[in-house]
């Protein structure tokens, strides 16, 4: 006789997925001593240096250039390159060489709709984590709230990010995080390029522990309806800045 398949529900154990990295100050991920390898420095490099505009939107990205700045090999600069092109942060003109990519309305708005997804789905998982994971992600959200308006701007939208990472690491789904750490370097390098039209006001920092009150309450449907508000609010003020600023 055959038996029918009764599936095992577990509570999500997101430290066995993607265990947490310390963060090196100034936003990367890792410290030091702590990359991988070479190519996974180079990248992570970069990455946040387009984020946070040291590289403008348009500007050359020469491998030579790097690897005497960064002090890392070509090949794994190479690599680096070739990640950031998939990622749309950088992009190639055949014989033209590499340039950061620019950053269009158009853009902006597709991704939105995408990051919208992710996230409305990252907190309805988290909402289904343990206790204590829930708990310390309620604790970061209020900390963020309180403390926003005595820290710097740019420091703000990094802790946004992180937050975000850290809701979707506690879903234990590995590609919703990777993913969503791809969108949320989008959202902050807008952020950057608005920084002097965006207010910490616009960045509706107070929206975090309403939804974390649902996470923290195994509400995925509530978190998921409170976080989706506050993406489609923030969402607006951004347009609004961006054509006052480039309109």
């Amino acid at each position: 006789m055959e038996t029918a398949y009764q599936p095992t529900v577990q509570e999500s154990r997101p430290e066995l997925i993607l265990p947490v990295r310390q963060k090196k100050p100034g936003g990367l991920l890792y410290f030091e001593d702590d990359y991988p390898s070479e190519a996974e420095k180079a990248y992570c490099i970069l990455r946040e240096k387009i984020i946070t505009l040291e590289f403008t939107p348009g500007s050359a990205i020469r491998d030579a250039d790097l690897t005497v700045k960064l002090g890392i090999g070509r090949t794994p600069i190479r690599e680096a390159i070739k990640r950031l092109e998939v990622e749309k942060f950088l992009v190639s003109h055949h014989r033209k060489g590499t340039y950061v990519n620019s950053i269009t309305l158009v853009d902006i708005k597709r991704q939105y709709q995408v990051r919208r997804q992710l996230l409305t789905l990252a907190v309805a998982l988290a909402s289904q984590a343990g206790e204590t994971v829930r708990s310390m992600l309620e604790r970061k959200a209020n900390s963020l709230a309180a403390c926003a308006e005595t820290i710097n701007g740019k420091n703000v939208v990094k802790s946004i990010e992180e937050l975000e990472i850290d809701i979707a690491r506690a879903g234990g789904n590995p590609f919703l995080c990777s993913t969503l750490q791809q969108y949320s370097g989008y959202a902050r390098r807008t952020w950057h390029l608005l920084d002097s039209f965006l207010t910490l006001n616009d960045l509706q920092l107070q929206d975090y522990p309403v939804i974390m009150e649902g996470v923290l309450n195994k509400d995925g449907e509530g978190a998921s309806q409170a976080m989706a508000y506050h993406v489609d609010q923030v969402h607006l003020k951004v347009v609004d800045r961006f054509l006052k600023k480039f309109i």
